[in-house]
C-alpha cells in the first residue's frame, strides 16, 4: 500500500510538473506572438506613414513637374529650388527662357574718336567697357536684376555720340514675359552709382526695345554682316539672314523635316557656329507652287553684334519695291571661291523669260560677263531704300550652279506679306 501511494504520489507530481511546464511554454509563445504582432503593427504603421508622405510629395510636386519645374504652386522659391535640385542635380540645369533687347542712348561730355568706327580697336573697347559697367551698375540696383544677365555695346556713332547696346535677360520660372522694354528703360534712368565710372548719359535720349540700326547698303567689296549659313554635319545646306540676337530667316524648303539638333548656324563670315533651338515653318508654306517659302530659326544662344555681325532690317511696309529698284544678292565668285555681292535691278518675269510665280521678285544682274557661278537657296535679296539703308525684300527660291550672265534673272520669294508673321515672333 505504501508503495502504491508513493507511486500515485510520484505520478501526481509528474502530472503537476507536466502541467506547469506546458503552462510556462504557452505563456512564452503567447508573449512571443504578442511581441511579433506589435512589431508587425509598427512596420505596417511605418509603411502607411511612408505611403502618405509619398502621396503628399506627388500631390505637391506634380504642378511643378507638369510645367517643366516652372512652379505654379505656392512653394517658396527655396522649396522649389530644392525640389528641382532633387530631380535634376542642380537648379541651374533647368532651361532658361531668354530675351534680348536692343537700345540706345546719347553719351554726354565725351569726344568722339575716329577709332570708334572699328569695334575691334582698343579705344572702342575701353569706351564700351565703361558704358557696360554703367549699365551693369544701374540694372543690378533695379527691379529686373534677378533676370539680368549681360550687356554689350556694339556701335558708337558721332554727333552726338550715341551708343547702341544689347541687353540679355533670362529666367527659369516663366516670368521673363513680365520684363518689358519700358521697365528696363526706367531702370536705366535711375541714379544708382551714376558717378562710379565717371561717365554720363542723356536719359531723355534713352530708348529700349528698338531695332538695331539698319545697315548702309554695301558695295561688292564688303561682306554682308547679316549673312548666315546653315550646316548639317559640317556640310552647307543653304543660306539665310540674321534678324536679331536670337532669330534668323531662311528657306522653308531647305529646313523642312530636318532635326534642329543636327543643324548649326555659321555667323560672322563663318567664324562662329551656333546651335539651333527651334525651326518654325510659315503656316502657309507649300512647295508646289512655292508659297510662303520662309522658316524662322531661333538660336539656342544669342548673337552679340559687332562690326562684322549685325542683323538686316525688315521693310517698313509690306509693299514690294518697284520695278527698277537697285537690289543685290550674294553669289560665289568663280575665281576666288568667296562670296561677293551681285548687284542688279528688279524687273518683271517677262524680261527674264521666266515663269511667273506668285509673290516673286526678279533680279536682273547688271554684269555684262559671267564672273559668278553659284547661288544658294535662302540667299537674301537686299534692296536700297531712298535714305540709303538696306532692307531684306526676299529670299532666293531656286539655287543655281550655272554661270550667271546679264541675260539670266534670279527669282526670289517676296517677304512683304510675311512681315507680320515674322514680327509676331522676333518682337515678343
Amino acid at each position: 500500500m505504501a508503495l502504491m501511494a508513493e507511486t500515485v504520489g510520484n505520478d501526481g507530481d509528474r502530472e503537476l510538473l507536466h502541467k506547469k511546464s506546458r503552462t510556462t511554454c504557452c505563456d512564452g509563445c503567447a508573449k512571443c506572438c504578442v511581441c511579433c504582432i506589435h512589431c508587425l503593427s509598427g512596420f505596417i504603421l511605418l509603411l502607411a506613414i511612408a505611403g502618405l508622405v509619398l502621396c503628399a510629395r506627388v500631390f505637391l510636386e506634380f504642378p511643378m513637374i507638369k510645367n517643366g519645374f516652372r512652379s505654379s504652386s505656392n512653394f517658396t522659391k527655396e522649396t522649389g529650388d530644392a525640389l528641382i535640385s532633387e530631380h535634376s542635380g542642380s537648379s541651374t540645369d533647368q532651361p532658361e527662357t531668354c530675351r534680348m533687347f536692343v537700345g540706345s542712348f546719347q553719351v554726354v561730355n565725351e569726344v568722339y574718336l575716329p577709332q570708334y568706327n572699328d569695334t575691334s580697336s582698343a579705344d572702342f573697347q575701353r569706351m564700351a567697357q565703361r558704358l557696360q559697367t554703367l549699365i551693369n551698375m544701374k540694372l543690378n540696383y533695379s527691379l529686373v536684376k534677378a533676370s539680368y544677365r549681360n550687356a554689350s555695346i556694339f556701335m558708337l556713332s558721332p554727333n552726338p555720340i550715341t551708343a547702341r547696346f544689347q541687353l540679355l535677360f533670362c529666367n527659369d520660372n516663366a516670368t521673363i514675359s513680365g520684363i518689358k522694354a519700358d521697365i528696363i528703360a526706367q531702370s536705366l534712368k535711375n541714379d544708382a552709382n551714376k558717378d562710379a565710372v565717371n561717365i554720363s548719359v542723356n536719359v531723355d535720349s534713352l530708348a529700349v526695345g528698338v531695332t538695331a540700326p539698319c545697315p548702309i547698303f554695301l558695295n561688292s567689296s564688303q561682306p554682308w554682316p547679316w549673312h548666315i549659313v546653315l550646316q548639317e554635319n559640317q556640310k552647307s545646306l543653304c543660306s539665310g539672314s540674321l534678324l536679331g540676337g536670337f532669330w534668323a530667316l531662311s528657306s522653308a524648303k531647305c529646313v523642312k523635316k530636318r532635326d534642329p539638333s543636327l543643324l548649326t548656324v555659321m555667323v560672322g563670315d563663318g567664324l562662329r557656329s551656333l546651335s539651333i533651338d527651334t525651326i518654325l515653318l510659315h503656316p502657309n508654306f507649300t512647295e508646289s507652287p512655292v508659297l510662303s517659302n520662309f522658316a524662322l530659326i531661333r538660336l539656342s544662344t544669342p548673337v552679340w553684334f559687332n562690326s562684322s555681325i549685325t542683323p538686316i532690317c525688315l521693310p517698313q511696309t509690306s509693299q514690294d519695291p518697284t520695278t527698277g529698284s537697285s537690289c543685290s544678292t550674294l553669289v560665289t565668285n568663280a575665281s576666288t571661291g568667296g562670296l561677293s555681292t551681285l548687284a542688279g535691278s528688279l524687273t518683271s518675269s517677262l524680261d527674264c523669260s521666266s515663269k511667273t510665280e506668285y509673290k516673286s521678285l526678279y533680279l536682273k544682274p547688271s554684269l555684262s560677263s559671267s564672273s559668278y557661278n553659284q547661288t544658294d537657296r535662302g540667299d537674301a535679296l537686299v534692296c536700297m531704300d531712298t535714305d540709303g539703308t538696306a532692307y531684306l525684300q526676299g529670299i532666293l527660291m531656286h539655287p543655281t550652279n550655272s554661270s550667271l550672265s546679264s541675260s539670266l534673272c534670279l527669282s526670289f520669294t517676296s517677304i512683304g506679306e510675311t512681315i507680320s508673321w515674322i514680327n509676331s515672333y522676333i518682337l515678343t
